[in-house]
């Protein structure tokens, strides 16, 4: 906003912070900007999109879905997200992760409500229950001034009784929860998710016994990665019996630890940008192909839901032909009647 602010008012632009700027030859490098004050940020403008793109699916049915910022950043900084390299980038200059007050947001959310008819939101906190006890109470009950459906992210770690009692008091409909990989050596190490396979499995199983969706969310295609690895995985997911499967493909951050990980293995061309993690990959690993790394992302929610028996079936999927194009459309229709 400074640097256009300064563009249209014709002003120097060489010491916006932020930024480098080269102007006659000379470079400006500034310095890193604080972090902006969440509550200072004006609502969102949602004027500038067509209604259509607010209405979402979510259980069985088309709803008006709002989106709402709680915090920015993470307090964790697992090796292969984003937010390890501005957790990195900003320890000296107040830290990235910040919260939005609760007043804030519950202001925020009754405008849109009131003014878009709001049936459901979705909260952008990438572990909602990592804060303060008080900021979690104070919530719960400011909530009952919105009253609408939501949904949220956690961490395993994070998933105990009297948690779950708070959200279904709530009306919090869905929790999707991190788990990325089922093999506790890779996660931990490669990763930085220092958590072990029975806190996770634990998280689930109280969670199967409450009234809340749960959705697991799993990567693939991380560097030494094998297809015996994926399959733990997906074995991991039969274990946690959980109804909704994610599974998204690893991309290598620039300011991550796995990215220069990757960078030092040669595992990519250098400079390349990370794809869009629901349908790419930009690695070239020697154990394992980019095709069969789409395949098994197609594949996956299928060998963690069917029954093994199934399985045979389900790798006639694996490819690119007319045949297995077939099969695979006949098996999804099958896994959605029987399970979503």
């Amino acid at each position: 906003v400074e640097l256009c602010t300064k563009i249209t008012e014709k002003q120097d632009i060489t010491s916006v912070q932020n930024m480098w700027i080269k102007q006659d030859g000379k470079i400006y490098r500034n310095g890193i900007r604080k972090p902006v004050n969440l509550d200072e940020l004006p609502f969102q403008d949602w004027t500038i999109f067509e209604p259509r793109r607010f209405y979402k699916p979510m259980g069985g049915k088309i709803s008006m879905t709002g989106t709402f910022e709680m915090n920015r950043g993470c307090p964790y900084s697992c090796r292969f997200c984003s937010d390890y390299g501005l957790n990195k980038l900003y320890a000296n200059n107040g830290g990235y992760y910040r919260e939005k007050s609760i007043k804030r947001l519950i202001d925020e959310m009754k405008e849109k409500k009131e003014r878009y008819n709001l049936e459901f939101a979705y909260l952008v906190a990438e572990s909602f229950l990592t804060t303060k006890r008080e900021r979690i109470v104070e919530f719960i009950e400011r909530y009952k001034e919105v009253d609408i459906p939501f949904w949220i992210e956690a961490r395993p770690e994070s998933i105990n009784e009297e948690n779950i009692k708070l959200l279904e008091s709530s009306g919090c409909e869905g929790i999707s929860l991190g788990i990325e990989s089922g093999n506790m050596e890779l996660r931990r190490n490669l990763l930085g998710r220092n958590m072990n396979d029975e806190t996770i499995l634990k998280a689930f199983s109280l969670l199967e016994k409450s009234t809340l969706r749960v959705s697991a969310n799993n990567i693939i295609g991380f560097p030494t990665e094998t297809r015996e690895n994926i399959f733990e995985t997906i074995e991991f997911n039969r274990k946690l019996n959980v109804p909704g499967v994610m599974v998204s493909l690893y991309n290598p951050y620039k300011g991550t630890a796995l990215r220069d990980y990757c960078d030092e293995e040669g595992l990519m061309q250098k400079d390349a940008h990370a794809g869009d993690y629901r349908s790419e990959t930009v690695l070239n690993m020697p154990q394992i192909t980019r095709e069969e790394l789409l395949n098994l992302q197609k594949t996956f929610p299928l060998y963690v839901r069917f029954p093994k028996s199934e399985w045979p079936r389900i790798e006639k999927c694996e490819g690119n032909s007319q045949e297995a194009e077939a099969l695979y459309e006949e098996l999804s229709l099958e896994y959605t009647e029987k399970y979503l």
